[in-house]
């Protein structure tokens, strides 16, 4: 007891991180709901910490169902709008929610006496005609009702120990449940803990709410099928026709016009995805080692054998789709000898005429960028394969945006567990925040782009840096590579539009970039290329590196009510399973 009122504060509120981000916060009318339905179900005396919590619980539940309505997805979740039944046990309960009955006064006055003293009378002429129901001011809700003639007041935002409004981490706060003898102790509560009172021409809204019907829900199945069904239902006894005798005739006939067939020469292959920059005036000394000299014949074919790495075996050599290329780097463009090169695509994320985003999905091609080195070693890349790229990186953007609210902005946790590429299924794990440093840090504590980087990629394979620009780096054979989605030229540098001669600013007309691979044999030339590549006033901005590794999708079991899937590994699977039975 604290001053004149019982308190009970729950282990959280509807605002702690076990909420996900698209309903953490949002869930205040349907756990006030709830709240005004255990009121009717439980006796007050009975109340504790624990009840409080499942009503959070359910709530957020009740919240999720009550955002898929129809053919909409809503953020914010009205009294008039909630879901209006849930399971408790073995019962199904049916809320009620009367707008008809929804009583609203405005505060006319700033002063704070008058204020509580229209909340005061608004409460009252409410609670005469209504055992419950769901107050509100804005976007705040909490619920109030009287029982045995006490008042009680729910609310499930953030408080602390006392009942009063939290002032800590944001997060860190808990449920709270008021008892009061007094309607003006209430009241004065309510003003408390509801800032928007001071506002002026804030409004107080109060909605009838509670139990319309419960349904005990039987468990126990019947004897037989017949049971379930109507008495005017007549069984039928089902005929099975035997199934017809193989034709000889036919099965020779089919196997005559299969061995018929000519099956295609599997070593020819049309040398597609040559680079546009290859044409008749490349220097030989830029041209690939496979390309003789004089004229360039983009539709020869080739002969030679196929090459199929030995690292892969079985199955991946089986999906991993390889071109002849008898040289590393063969479709890489050499900038410098033995040092660095480029691979350059056909479009980019910049360009209006491929995506609509117009650059906002770097995040979604970074991630693409590494699912696709599970199919393809980074050798033997393409301008096709970087194509591709973009443009599954484009659908995993689509598909992430639309799993969060609008007001939310987009982190590699939201990409789905579950994604399929090139007729493969993969799953990301993701360590948001593996590194976190400043580029051109002088500080000792503080890491540098290039110190960061070269420490991450000892240990580990690929990450992305999420700075000024979403990239995806990664080391392969002791070649680091770095996959940019933006218009690149053909050094892998941004493009300017503008020049200075003398004292004006010139608007020059360059061709379009496209997006690239570039790759080199030391770390500090990609990261030199990726601080060229930054606007000078966000050079000194802070960046975090994210692990990612890329898996192969476990198909487990969807969740079922108190279910839930779950994967054993191969090693523990049998000892599991004897260990359960035995418990």
């Amino acid at each position: 007891i604290h001053g004149e009122a019982g308190i009970i504060t729950g282990h959280f509120s509807q605002f702690h991180k076990r909420f996900s981000f698209k309903s953490n916060g949002f869930q205040g009318a349907c756990n006030s709901g709830l709240a005004c339905a255990f009121s009717q179900i439980y006796k007050m005396a009975l109340w504790s910490e624990r009840l409080l919590d499942e009503i959070l619980l359910r709530g957020d539940e009740l919240y999720v169902r009550s955002t898929q309505q129809g053919d909409k997805c809503l953020i914010e979740v009205p009294p008039e709008k909630m879901h209006t039944s849930f399971f408790l046990g073995q019962r199904k309960i049916t809320l009620f929610v009367s707008p008809n009955g929804k009583l609203t006064e405005e505060l006319t006055s700033s002063s704070e006496d008058k204020a509580k003293a229209i909340i005061e009378d608004t409460l009252g002429k409410f609670l005469e005609k209504n055992a419950s129901g769901i107050f509100y001011m804005k976007d705040k809700y909490a619920a109030v009702w009287v029982s045995e003639g006490v008042y009680y007041f729910f609310d499930p935002g953030e408080h602390d120990e006392y009942g009063n409004p939290w002032k800590g981490i944001p997060g860190g706060g808990f449920s709270f449940l008021g008892r009061f003898k007094a309607l003006a102790t209430l009241a004065e509560h309510i003003f408390l803990n509801f800032p928007s009172v001071k506002e002026a021409d804030s409004k107080v809204h109060i909605i009838p709410c509670g139990i319309a019907r419960i349904v005990l829900i039987n468990t126990t199945p019947p004897e037989t099928f017949e049971d379930l069904a109507p008495q005017d239902v007549v069984f039928s006894q089902i005929i099975e026709e035997p199934s017809p005798l193989p034709d000889p005739k036919q099965q020779f006939l089919e196997q005559y016009v299969e061995e018929g067939k000519t099956p295609a020469e599997p070593l020819q292959k049309e040398l597609e995805e040559m680079s546009p920059e290859v044409d008749d005036d490349l220097p030989q000394s830029r041209r690939p080692s496979f390309l003789p000299e004089g004229h360039v014949d983009k539709h020869d074919l080739c002969r030679f054998p196929i090459p199929i790495p030995s690292y892969l075996k079985g199955e991946h050599a089986r999906l991993t789709y390889y071109t002849a290329q008898p040289e590393q780097f063969a479709r890489f463009v050499e900038l410098i000898p033995d040092v660095m090169g480029i691979l350059r695509a056909s479009t980019s994320q910049m360009d209006p005429n491929f995506s609509k985003y117009m650059g906002r999905e770097s995040m979604g091609n970074a991630l693409s960028a590494l699912i696709m080195l599970r199919l393809h070693k980074s050798k033997h890349w393409v301008p096709r394969l970087v194509d591709t790229v973009l443009r599954y990186g484009e659908l995993l953007y689509r598909d992430a945006m639309l799993s969060i609210p609008r007001t939310h902005s987009l982190r590699l946790s939201n990409f789905p567990s579950k994604i399929e590429y090139e007729g493969k299924k993969f799953t990301p794990i993701i360590d948001e925040y593996a590194v976190v440093g400043q580029m051109h840090s002088q500080e000792y504590e503080i890491l540098d782009l290039g110190a960061a980087l070269d420490d991450f990629l000892t240990d580990f394979d690929c990450c992305i840096v999420q700075g000024p620009q979403i990239i995806a780096f990664w080391v392969e054979d002791g070649v680091y590579y770095m996959f940019d989605p933006n218009d690149r030229d053909q050094e892998g540098k941004a493009q300017s539009n503008k020049a200075i001669f003398g004292s004006k600013e010139v608007s020059l007309q360059t061709p379009g970039g496209v997006a690239c691979v570039v790759w080199c044999q030391k770390l500090k030339d990609l990261v030199s290329l990726y601080v060229h590549n930054t606007e000078k006033a966000l050079r000194d901005q802070r960046f975090y590196i994210s692990k990612v590794v890329i898996k192969d999708y476990v198909d487990i079991s969807d969740d079922w009510y108190n279910f839930k899937g779950k994967f054993f590994p191969t090693l523990t699977a049998n000892v599991v399973l004897s260990d359960n039975v035995l418990m």
